[in-house]
C-alpha cells in the first residue's frame, strides 16, 4: 500500500517534470 502511494506520487513528479 505504501509503496503503491510513493510510486504514484513518483508518477506524478514525472508528469511534471516532463511538462
Amino acid at each position: 500500500s505504501c509503496v503503491e502511494k510513493v510510486e504514484t506520487n513518483i508518477d506524478q513528479l514525472e508528469q511534471k517534470l516532463d511538462k
